[in-house]
């Protein structure tokens, strides 16, 4: 139960500041210095074959 539980916060977290990183790359149009959709897909893909 622990450990589901914070696995779901750290997913949560990095939806959230993935989520602040495609406003503030809007905001100041500085999308090079963040991730692809790609490099997310795999960082939490990684995450979700450790976990399971």
């Amino acid at each position: 139960m622990m450990r589901f539980w914070l696995r779901n916060r750290i997913l949560v977290m990095l939806n959230s500041q993935i989520c602040v990183q495609r406003l503030l790359g809007r905001v100041f149009d500085t999308s090079d210095n963040f991730f692809d959709e790609s490099d997310e897909m795999v960082a939490l893909n990684e995450m979700n074959s450790e976990w399971t």
